[in-house]
């Protein structure tokens, strides 16, 4: 169902190219004559065929034996081996090694995934080996290591099954068969002898935790094991911090000298000349994050036009693995060169009790630079502001409603409203007409007012615009508080005006809601 438009779109971003790159004019398009030939599928489901697995269950007895022999060495200060000889060896998929000592309840549990290719199994072996050593160590004794015993499940032939959002199961059928949902940073795997496929899937997904309006892929494998059950996930975790959060990224972003930083903060408010402009209630506003070299005179203006009052809200689009997909900044404070600016942690921790799926994590914020490019401009024109900031990965409509209910539930209990500030960037990387056409779609879809407008004209027209989830939550919370009511462009620029190159670039945009 797609018109000529997105079909192209679609081409581009297979050959890995902006999606717009078939409007340029120096791009040629070739077309291809072709039969589409329709009719029935064999109705027969499509089994999974049954592979030859590397070992059986007594060499992966053996194998578990010999895991269990080295890291009692390990424990012990004996001698290791790293090479167990007279039995098979090669590559497979998957590997769960799991230790438990005197009947201790659970087990300690370390595990590898190779889905779209392969591992090599002793060589991983005595790698996991000295993980589950290491881990021990820190909870038994030399002594109690003689009580230990070790389970493995090796696992082979990696099969598709879809998305959880829309499971095709078929195939996975068979008893030997684990189940694991992959979203980005995060899986989880179950393998039961005696479960069915869908059961399987269901504590998977429950065990991965996935983020609101975010799917997981599933895959299954064959394994043998040396009991009836397994199971491993691994999910981020917030991380709590105290005290100050280090610059992240000064002088990449914004020099790291305190003299220089102060004096192109002045020429990013020189710029326009903001400094008679008078400034007006807006609840919130969208500046650009690129850098103050390139977006900065933007974000100025745009600063500028509000009152900033004593506590500003940052949400920004997430653009580093590290951490929780939506995590607000725990700690007290952010340096930057020539001196901090006070956060709220309070405010921080009524956030992430208030709103489902959002968390305490400094690790999210730790090279994170959408926020903290913003803060040098908001320390000129508001030094004793207190700056919260929430970072936002994933999401859909529904989630970015659900995040906004609770966030506006929160700040209608607050004695005096925060500023709202979305952090984004418009399209990245087209040419700088097509960039140009492209952020018009964003900002006039933006000016309807209306957030399912704005996401799905970013969405389907393939618009990279990285902080349109921030910009729905914002807009979402604003219309929930009756405080959206109008919007006011301050500037747009593409970063040709700075570099010169027209070929590759990237937008910027100030924009006033209230």
């Amino acid at each position: 169902n797609w018109d000529a438009e997105t079909f192209l779109d679609q081409v581009c971003i297979k050959a890995k190219l902006p999606p717009t790159a078939w409007r340029d004019d120096e791009t040629r398009l070739f077309t291809f004559d072709g039969d589409c030939l329709s009719g029935p599928i064999v109705q027969a489901p499509v089994a999974v065929n049954s592979p030859q697995h590397l070992l059986d269950e007594s060499q992966v007895i053996t194998y578990s034996q010999f895991c269990n022999s080295n890291i009692q060495a390990l424990l012990t200060g004996g001698v290791t081996s790293p090479y167990l000889p007279g039995v098979p060896d090669g590559e497979v998929q998957g590997l769960v090694l799991q230790s438990n000592w005197m009947g201790h309840a659970k087990p300690i549990t370390q595990g590898r995934l190779a889905l779209n290719g392969g591992m090599p199994l002793q060589s991983t072996l005595f790698e996991l080996s000295e993980s589950l050593a290491g881990q021990l160590k820190l909870r038994i004794g030399a002594r109690q290591a003689r009580g230990l015993s070790t389970d493995l499940l090796v696992l082979v032939d990696t099969a598709m099954h879809g998305r959880t959002d829309a499971p095709q199961l078929a195939g996975a059928d068979r008893g030997d068969r684990a189940i694991v949902v992959i979203s980005s940073d995060r899986f989880a795997l179950h393998w039961d002898l005696n479960s069915t496929p869908e059961e399987l899937t269901t504590r998977c997904q429950s065990d991965a935790e996935l983020p609101p309006g975010t799917c997981g892929s599933i895959y299954s494998l064959a394994g043998v094991g040396t009991r009836q059950t397994f199971t491993m996930n691994r999910v981020p975790r917030g991380v709590t911090a105290s005290g100050a959060r280090p610059p992240g990224v000064a002088g990449r972003f914004y020099p790291d000298n305190p003299e220089a930083l102060q004096q192109q903060v002045q020429d990013c408010f020189a710029a326009d000349d903001t400094s008679n402009a008078a400034a007006g209630q807006w609840p919130a506003a969208m500046v650009p994050h690129a850098g103050l070299r390139f977006s900065g005179a933007i974000a100025a203006r745009t600063l500028s036009a509000l009152e900033i009052p004593d506590s500003v809200i940052v949400i920004a689009p997430k653009h580093t693995r590290h951490g929780v997909p939506w995590a607000v900044s725990p700690h007290e404070s952010w340096e930057l060169p020539g001196g901090a600016m006070a956060a709220e942690p309070e405010l921080a921790r009524q956030l992430a009790e208030a709103i489902p799926g959002l968390e305490l994590d400094a690790a999210a914020h730790r090279e994170e630079h959408a926020i903290e490019v913003e803060l040098p401009l908001i320390r000129h024109l508001a030094p004793n502001a207190k700056v919260t900031g929430i970072v936002v990965g994933s999401g859909d409509l529904d989630a970015c409603r659900d995040f906004a209910e609770h966030l506006a539930a929160v700040l209608e209990q607050l004695d005096s409203p925060p500023l709202l500030l979305i952090s984004s960037d418009m399209n990245h990387f087209a040419s700088d007409a097509e960039n140009r056409r492209l952020d018009e779609r964003a900002l006039s879809a933006m000016e309807t007012l209306d957030p399912g407008t704005l996401l799905s004209t970013v969405r389907d027209g393939n618009i990279s615009m990285c902080g349109v989830l921030p910009a729905v939550i914002v807009m979402e919370t604003l219309r929930r508080l009756g405080t959206l009511t109008r919007c006011q462009r301050t500037g747009y620029a593409t970063s040709a005006e700075t570099t010169g190159d027209t070929n590759r670039v990237v937008g910027y945009a100030g924009m006033l809601l209230g």
